[in-house]
């Protein structure tokens, strides 16, 4: 009769002590599930578990690992199937065979990495310290055959290269976060892998990518026992947000002139040029149309050389220039239209690397685009509406700070401390980490790199479509991201209306909307058939690590953050559409109105505005008839009445009491108890 491995491990251990070389003994040969399950008992009995030395302890660890499918699965991706992990690698059915190839281990360990990047779902919890090292050492070794910046391996896309390593930081990340409270053996494995993640992001090579590693691992500094650790981390962080402006390269070889060009809004041209003078500023060459005018100052010591140009055509024409250091932009922005229009056939930047003044209204709505654009650049721009004093008062202290080679930090917090200068807290610098990952959505997957655990390069695109735009489709390759550029644009315009509106400016200084990727729905399901769902979700802002204080919030504590989402099967819908159901959701969620009906009133307003300064053209009236039928609104509520009460008050633009008030009076109550009656069983 044989004896069983739990009485087997006991006999060994008659002597107070349960050495490796005993481990190894009782362990020869094929980890079972059955034995696998004795292992782990032995080794959650307080009576026996104390007797295991380190090394028997991290062996039997590795056994039970060798049999993980049988304790289930560790999780599901989004598309509902399952994962395992089998000798540190992730497979997707329980005796699924191991990959054999390196494109078939990337694969796994990305759809594993879809699994971690969920929220919720706390993966790593589920694996014992020998699953986690098992885990890191396989990713390391795929690591080595995909590092940054060298040519792809045979088989591999520069793309598919980049996704391994993405891939490979998530996970790292959520092992390295899983052991904070470790044994001494979990703590070395939190340093070798605290190790590797740092090595990717100074090695990294694509910027969104690199930015991203960057800003989630410094998220979890605290969870590391060590000041060098934590020093590790906070260097590596400079990739994301760096310390100052990039002096070392702009003030060489004795260099001690600043070159900036600005391109002024012509209504303001003359103006700004007065505000320079009256600076001390000297024009040295009187501009016109077709020349610009050139002022000069000594600042701190350092010649400070401007180059300003009247209108907003060619902002970013200098970004190859090498004798160019600042490229800024002073003007109206056309609703978040005119700089990613100039933007379009603009040079690729050169150095020396450019720190870029982008003041126009609300500019933090395009700083993706920008990013994606000149992603080595550095970015000062505006949060809300902006007025002439605050962006001359913001880019004096620009220049002052940068002839004194400040930090952004001081540089950001003289701004903000302006007084009646920036009373509003208006601008956003590099320091401001917390906004540019609210703003980011730098692999256009639809989910902003704040709530995104997954850097994607492997997601497809919808065509977008008005005409069935409001008929749900199943979008095809599903094995893949579907893309989320529209619904990010619209989280963007929402934000920049908000200050607009007298129906949503009392939620303006957040600015808290956010794209939330794509949500799926169930047949029946209340949700089938919307196309926007908007949810609230508190972030801690200190597991971030982020001071909510330069982005305009309250320090410590918590930043609620509106996420709004797209269903999947609409993720056909055109631009235009999406971002006016995302209107019209808001109005109904967030309007001040004092009734349904009244919040329909203000939504159908929010999108007759959205469509009357979208880039289309042409499409308005589908668009709002569709969207009146969509929510089962009475068809006595027409464009035309919604354009005509828009403009109401010609100094609100995007809806103003006054045009509510005059909407219900044309309506009437009963016209209004229409309306209330059709909206009034709507889910909020």
């Amino acid at each position: 009769m044989s004896i069983s491995l739990s009485n087997q491990a006991r006999s060994m251990a008659a002597d107070g002590r349960f050495s490796t070389f005993e481990a190894r003994k009782l362990t020869a040969g094929v980890a079972t599930p059955e034995k696998a399950e004795e292992v782990k008992k032995l080794l959650a009995d307080p009576g026996f578990s104390s007797l295991v030395s380190p090394g028997a302890r991290r062996r039997l660890e590795e056994f039970v690992s060798a049999a993980a499918p049988a304790g289930g699965a560790l999780g599901t991706v989004p598309d509902g199937s399952k994962v395992f992990l089998k000798q540190g690698v992730f497979v997707s059915e329980p005796n699924a065979a191991l990959p054999t190839t390196p494109q078939a281990y990337g694969q796994s360990l990305h759809r594993a990495a879809r699994m971690f990047a969920e929220p919720g779902q706390d993966i790593a919890a589920k694996m014992n310290t020998a699953d986690k090292s098992a885990v890191v050492d396989r990713i390391m070794v795929g690591l080595k055959q995909v590092p940054a910046g060298a040519t792809p391996p045979p088989g591999f896309t520069a793309s598919q290269a980049a996704q391994q390593r993405s891939a490979s930081a998530t996970v790292l990340r959520e092992v390295l976060g899983s052991l904070k409270n470790a044994d001494p053996a979990g703590k070395l494995l939190q340093d070798k892998t605290l190790r590797s993640l740092v090595e990717l992001v100074q090695k990294e090579t694509n910027p969104g990518l690199r930015d991203h590693m960057s800003f989630h691992l410094n998220a979890l500094k605290e969870t590391l026992s060590t000041p060098e650790q934590k020093a590790l981390v906070a260097d590596a962080f400079k990739k994301f947000a760096p310390v100052s402006p990039p002096y070392d390269q702009w003030f060489k070889n004795g260099n001690n002139q600043l070159n900036v060009v600005c391109h002024s809004g012509s209504e303001f041209y003359e103006s700004e040029i007065k505000n320079w003078e009256n600076e001390g500023f000297k024009v040295v060459e009187k501009g016109d149309w077709s020349k610009p005018t050139i002022l000069e100052k000594e600042m701190n010591g350092v010649k400070v050389r401007m180059k300003m140009f009247n209108g907003d055509s060619g902002t970013f024409n200098d970004m190859n220039d090498k004798d160019t250091h600042v490229v800024a932009y002073s003007g109206h922005s056309g609703w978040g239209k005119n700089m990613p229009r100039a933007l379009k056939n603009s040079p690729d930047m050169s150095d020396p690397p450019k720190v870029l003044l982008i003041h126009q209204c609300c500019g933090q709505g395009i700083i993706n685009k920008i990013r994606d654009k000149y992603p080595q650049a550095d970015l000062m721009t505006t949060r809300y509406s902006s007025y002439e004093r605050e962006d001359h008062f913001a880019f004096k202290t620009f220049l002052e700070g940068a002839t004194k080679k400040q930090g952004w930090e001081q540089i950001h917090d003289t701004i903000q401390n302006g007084g009646w200068n920036n009373n509003r807290q208006n601008y956003t610098t590099p320091a401001d980490t917390l906004t540019r990952m609210k703003t980011y959505d730098r692999d256009h997957d639809g989910r902003a790199d704040l709530l995104d655990k997954l850097y994607d390069f492997d997601t497809f695109d919808v065509p977008g479509d008005t005409g069935l735009a409001f008929e749900p489709q199943t979008a095809s390759r599903r094995d893949q991201v579907l893309a989320g550029d529209r619904i990010h644009t619209a989280s963007q315009i929402v934000n920049t209306t908000l200050g607009f509106s007298d129906y949503l400016d009392h939620i303006e200084k957040p600015t808290a909307f956010v794209s939330a990727g794509h949500f799926k729905t169930t047949p029946g399901s209340a949700d089938e058939t919307r196309m926007i769902k908007i949810t609230e979700e508190k972030v801690t802002l200190s597991t971030l690590g982020v001071d909510g204080r330069r982005s305009n919030v309250e320090a410590g504590g918590t930043h609620t953050v509106y996420k709004i989402q797209l269903n999947e099967r609409f993720a056909h819908a055109s631009e235009e559409v999406v971002k006016s159901v995302a209107f019209m959701e808001v109005a109904l969620k967030y309007g001040d109105g004092a009734t349904k009906a009244d919040k329909v009133l203000q939504g159908l307003m929010l999108v007759a505005h959205s469509l009357d300064v979208d880039e289309e053209f042409g499409r308005e009236q589908l668009i709002f008839d569709n969207l009146v039928k969509h929510f089962g609104l009475p068809a006595t509520l027409t464009y035309a009445d919604a354009r005509r009460n828009l403009k109401a008050d010609e100094h609100i633009y995007a809806g103003s009491d006054k045009g509510l008030e005059q909407w219900k009076k044309s309506l009437g109550a009963a016209g209004m108890a229409q309306v209330q009656t059709a909206i009034a069983n709507r889910p909020a």
